[in-house]
């Protein structure tokens, strides 16, 4: 390409420019294009090679995924957003592999490259956004000043304890629940952020704090995530099966309490609770936009247990004793749609220890 352009210059010097070559004009522009096509090539490859990993990854692969998505790393020709998503794809099966410190490499590198980059909750299970935002924190200062719109609202559903009467420690799963479907179904707004529990969880494990539910607590938690309010608060699981749900909105900066509110009801009655608390906090916060919660339809105590038990067995890898309890919970209530986005996260695990296990077979 070098010597065309410098034949060109001499041309025009010799002939004048109506007098080049055409032969020579022809040259160039067969250069220019094939050049062109190689490029659109190379980036056609690492996409299609990016998509075999990720099938790979899904179909539990998890070696051949990794080989695959270190040539895409390590290929200098691939473009930043196929390399951005082969590193996410590849810190996820390092994390399943439980190679911890390849796993923090490839999130490191995945964040220096894109420093405000979100990982996909619905996508990936809770070890897997762990390790994400552990090298977030080593390699990005100020994550929410810089990544967060100043203009939208944020808020942490950040806890909710059994205070069920007489005691009863049985429930105590539930916690998990409500903290799991409340955070998802507040999307109320399209001016309010809502954090992940995934991320809540990692925050509260870093500090250790002791008795999370009490507003004090509640409010440090809301600082250290940078969120403008947190919701928390208490349930009980009452005599005749009804849950009442307690909840209180508590503004970060001052720890002033916006709300106070009971909710009682059967428990398949979770989704008008749900409508009324949007409603309240949209009025809190001066929120014009409303959407429809989505519907999360568990309709008995069961059911929520053994949801709520797959969900601490997914936050600890367990995932075939979660899966386990996702199906008795479907069982139990099969439009309880928020069980199979669980069931998805897990997939490739599942299918990755079932191969390894078949091979050890």
């Amino acid at each position: 390409m070098f010597f065309l352009i410098r034949l060109f210059r001499l041309s025009i010097q010799n002939f004048g420019f109506r007098r080049i070559p055409l032969f020579l004009v022809g040259l160039m522009l067969t250069s220019s294009v094939s050049g062109q096509d190689l490029d659109d090539r190379i980036s056609s490859a690492n996409a299609r090679g990016l998509d075999a990993a990720i099938a790979a990854f899904e179909d539990g692969k998890l070696d051949d995924s990794i080989q695959l998505l270190e040539g895409i790393v390590n290929d200098s020709s691939a473009t930043s957003m196929v390399k951005k998503k082969a590193l996410c794809y590849l810190g996820a099966c390092f994390t399943a592999k439980k190679l911890t410190e390849s796993a923090l490499w490839a999130f490191s590198e995945l964040v220096r490259m894109e420093p405000c980059f979100t990982i996909d909750s619905n996508k990936f299970p809770p070890p897997v956004l762990k390790a994400f935002y552990e090298a977030r924190k080593e390699n990005v200062e100020n994550y929410e000043s810089h990544c967060i719109d100043p203009g939208i609202q944020t808020m942490a559903v950040v806890d909710f304890k059994n205070r069920t009467y007489p005691p009863n420690p049985d429930y105590d799963p539930l916690e998990y629940l409500i903290m799991e479907l409340l955070g998802p179904s507040l999307v109320i707004s399209d001016s309010l952020k809502i954090v992940e529990r995934d991320q809540i969880d990692w925050v509260l494990s870093e500090q250790q704090f002791q008795n999370q539910h009490e507003t004090e607590n509640a409010v440090r938690t809301g600082r250290l995530l940078a969120v403008h309010v947190v919701l928390l608060g208490s349930f009980s699981v009452l005599k005749d099966g009804d849950l009442l749900l307690t909840t209180r909105l508590v503004k970060v900066e001052t720890g002033e309490q916006l709300f106070s509110t009971k909710h009682r009801g059967a428990f398949n009655d979770f989704e008008r609770h749900i409508e009324e608390l949007s409603k309240k906090i949209a009025t809190a916060l001066n929120l014009k936009k409303i959407y429809k919660p989505k519907a999360n339809v568990f309709n008995s105590v069961e059911a929520g247990l053994a949801f709520a038990e797959g969900l601490i067995d997914t936050d600890k890898g367990l995932y075939r004793q979660a899966n386990k309890k996702f199906e008795h919970a479907l069982q139990l209530a099969p439009k309880f749609i928020e069980v199979q986005r669980q069931q998805d996260r897990i997939a490739p695990y599942l299918n990755y220890i079932a191969g390894t296990t078949s091979v050890k077979n």
